[in-house]
């Protein structure tokens, strides 16, 4: 009878432990799941900013992109540091949303945008903002944190070229790959041309 107590004791700690650690790993920054992998994803500079956009990016069959207006003036506006413009000759309607066409945007306001159809991303650069080219050094991981134990984004290659921000955190670089995906590497992985 102890025995059996003992057993179902440990069965019920150990099912604790597990459920502790999954919830743990479901919520802990840079473990989370990509809940972002199947709508257009908006990067600028060296954010992903999909997650704050109050509507999902509209793309045409002509490949124009449409970002709403009200995304434009809380997020892309605070970014190049910009008050509330009138935008009303840009304005396309759909499912009662306004839009503007982002090449609208970036003519506008100097911006460089890219779409990358084979992963669904969106790029906008600020051109006055310097960017730095570099060359990945040897086959490595890009994480989600500046930290090895966290989310792999995705491999890089030796060789590979990608984007980099001047984040350094603790030896991990910001950098950007050519397909939209954004992460640190270590520092001493990548030369910056």
């Amino acid at each position: 009878m102890k025995n059996n107590i003992k057993f179902i004791r440990n069965i019920v700690i150990t099912l604790i432990a597990l459920l502790l650690v999954a919830a743990i790993i479901n919520f802990t920054p840079g473990y989370k799941r990509d809940k972002y992998a199947d709508v257009t994803n908006l990067v600028f500079g060296g954010e992903n900013i999909t997650e704050y956009l109050t509507y999902q990016i509209y793309l045409k069959e002509t490949g124009s992109i449409y970002v709403s207006k009200k995304d434009i003036e809380d997020l892309i506006l605070e970014k190049i540091k910009e008050d509330e413009v009138n935008f009303s000759d840009v304005i396309t309607k759909k499912e009662g949303v306004e839009y503007i066409n982002l090449s609208d945007i970036a003519s506008r306001y100097e911006l460089q945008t890219e779409y990358i159809e084979e992963s669904n991303t969106v790029i906008i650069d600020d051109r006055e903002t310097t960017i730095k080219i570099a060359k990945i050094t040897e086959d490595v991981n890009l994480q989600f944190k500046p930290r090895k134990l966290s989310k792999v984004v995705t491999e890089l290659k030796d060789g590979e070229e990608v984007t980099c921000f001047d984040n350094v955190i603790n030896g991990w670089r910001l950098i950007r790959t050519s397909l939209g995906k954004i992460g640190y590497i270590e520092e001493n992985k990548l030369i910056v041309e």
